[in-house]
């Protein structure tokens, strides 16, 4: 695309991920800045910013968070892998050993693979 294709609006999607910092920034490339013009960023399929105009502007920045319906992800604070960022559990929380270890080591001639054991 050249300044001679005098395009008025450009429309991209961008693939991302559920709960990703995001930084929007928008460039005059050109560099002799923005004229009656603007932005609007949509995330599932809502507008985030609402049309931001921009006037006699060379550059321009958001900063935000992409979500999408929920976060999934470990929501029990004293879980190891707590996400802050989750909203809805996925069953993935792990916590520590409050007792010891036990290990099982079982032995056979054949087929060990076969069985099967519950501590």
């Amino acid at each position: 695309m050249t300044s001679s294709d005098q395009i008025t609006t450009v429309t991209t999607t961008y693939c991302v991920d559920n709960g990703s910092d995001i930084e929007f920034v928008l460039t005059d490339t050109w560099g002799d800045g923005i004229f009656n013009g603007g932005y609007e960023i949509f995330l599932c399929q809502e507008s985030l910013t609402g049309f931001v105009p921009m006037t006699d502007v060379s550059t321009m920045s958001e900063e935000f968070m992409a979500v999408c319906g929920d976060i999934f992800g470990c929501t029990d604070e004293s879980a190891l892998n707590y996400d802050a960022v989750a909203t809805a559990d996925d069953g993935s929380c792990t916590y520590p050993c409050n007792g010891f270890d036990a290990t099982v080591n079982i032995s056979t001639a054949l087929y060990a693979s076969e069985m099967s054991w519950d501590l």
